[in-house]
């Protein structure tokens, strides 16, 4: 074996160490962007759940309001349904005299949220006596 031989052999397996640590930060770096991409494909789902789930709380609330207007012009409301869009809600009014329960479920995609309201009449005032979330 000559001198220009050796030194081929030496460059050849400089190479191969050069493209097999090459190949190991490529990987690496792809693992890295993949964790990424999940991590903010998660962020993303997570925040849509949260973004759904209030507007869910807030249409129960509107529908909460709604069932208290009209209680205060009709005693004898009982309840109904209302939705726009991809949201909607049921409001349920039970009791007699001058003591009432709201219960309302509303729906914004996957999320549902259902409150349950106290409620006095006494003419045409309406006064809530409690308030809560109910979980589902």
């Amino acid at each position: 074996m000559d001198a220009h031989d050796s030194c081929f052999t030496i460059h050849a397996q400089h190479g191969i160490v050069s493209i097999a640590t090459t190949m190991v930060i490529f990987a690496v770096t792809l693992v890295i962007a993949v964790s990424v991409q999940f991590v903010g494909v998660g962020e993303l789902l997570m925040g849509y759940g949260e973004q759904q789930s209030e507007q869910a709380f807030q249409l129960a609330d509107s529908c909460v309001d709604e069932a208290l207007l009209r209680l205060k012009r009709n005693s004898a409301y009982t309840g109904g349904s209302l939705s726009g869009g991809s949201a909607s809600c049921t409001i349920t009014v039970s009791g007699s005299g001058s003591s009432r329960t709201v219960s309302v479920t509303a729906t914004a995609g996957d999320s549902v949220r259902a409150l349950t309201v106290g409620v006095a009449l006494s003419g045409s005032s309406v006064s809530i006596t409690s308030w809560s979330e109910n979980t589902l």
